[in-house]
């Protein structure tokens, strides 16, 4: 069983999250392994924070032997080892180990930076240059837009991202699908494959738990 208890304690792994972020992600696998944890808010000059990622990024995570570990991928990967939940990560198939692989960095590399953009748009310009900003959120929606036709086209006649049951992937892809949905611009609908797994997945019990103790709607 889980426990999100509001206090640290040294055996207990600590998830570092700030609702909605992706963060959510490792948060919903926890839940699915059933690990005992503690998942804990934290805003950029939260101390504890600080001494795994100096930058104040999310999420950071505390191992049960006190290691620290940064990136989304990398913590999801460790707390589905450490629970002996192979099959999360594609099991013993290496095709599926692959594909796990290839669609971790999809959402690492391409997908999640797609949306900065339009998240923080000041970041792309020389200057404060306010009226800059619409285009650039305009860019930032095309991006969006395109990862989630990738996405789109290769859950078409498919219930999860690989093989047959869930894994690490599927849990990346709620925080980033429901980013997507919650954008101006996106036409989440016109994404049938994508918004029909997302549709399946909120209902998950270990996403709907994830959810309900970040405060956040799907």
């Amino acid at each position: 069983m889980h426990s999100e208890r509001n206090h640290q304690e040294a055996t207990v792994p600590t998830l570092y999250y700030r609702p909605g972020a992706c963060a959510l992600a490792p948060h919903i696998l926890l839940h699915w392994v059933g690990v005992e944890h503690v998942a804990k808010r934290a805003e950029r000059n939260d101390h504890e924070l600080l001494a795994i990622n100096p930058s104040g990024a999310v999420p950071a995570f505390r191992t049960a032997d006190g290691h620290g570990l940064t990136q989304a991928a990398a913590i999801m990967q460790h707390i589905a080892r450490r629970a002996g939940r192979e099959d999360l990560l594609g099991a013993d198939d290496p095709t599926a180990q692959d594909e796990v692989a290839v669609w971790l960095s999809f959402f690492t590399g391409d997908f999640h930076p797609s949306f900065w953009p339009y998240f923080a748009p000041r970041m792309y310009i020389s200057g404060s240059v306010e009226e800059q900003y619409p285009a650039v959120k305009r860019a930032g929606i095309k991006l969006v837009q395109s990862g989630l036709a990738k996405i789109d086209a290769h859950l078409a006649g498919r219930e999860t991202f690989v093989g047959g049951s869930k894994t690490v992937v599927d849990a990346y892809s709620v925080p980033m699908l429901r980013w997507a949905k919650n954008i101006d611009g996106v036409d989440f609908t016109a994404y049938a494959n994508a918004a029909r797994l997302y549709e399946t997945i909120i209902s998950d019990p270990g996403v709907v738990a994830a959810m309900k103790h970040q405060g956040i709607e799907p």
